[in-house]
């Protein structure tokens, strides 16, 4: 979308929210066209579609403001894929439950 969400961009998001070595997400989210649909709190690989590139600027409504924030101003697709469930990566972090972004919409 344009700042006023009056323009839509042509394709859908994904917010992807990094963990650190403990478990806790870091506090900057980033959002990506993306090329999949992906189920909310999953673990997914880095992956980009270089032939699907945006060279714009793209805005989406912080999800717990509501205010505007800036996507991006140019990005390619993220196209990563979901780790299988049977990997139990939350289990891998010293609290699973930490990070596992229910509080984020879907």
């Amino acid at each position: 979308m344009d700042r006023g969400f009056t323009a839509p961009l042509g394709t859908h998001g994904l917010m992807v929210v990094t963990l650190d070595s403990e478990g806790n997400e870091h506090k900057d989210p980033k959002v990506y066209p993306r090329y999949h649909e992906y189920k909310t709190g999953r673990f997914v690989t880095w992956e980009w579609n270089m032939e699907r590139v945006f060279r714009n600027e793209a805005w989406y409504a912080d999800p717990e403001t509501k205010q505007p924030k800036l996507a991006f101003t140019g990005a390619a697709t993220f196209a990563g894929r979901e780790y299988p469930d049977q990997w139990v990566l939350e289990y891998r972090f010293p609290r699973p439950d930490v990070g596992l972004l229910e509080r984020w919409p879907t």
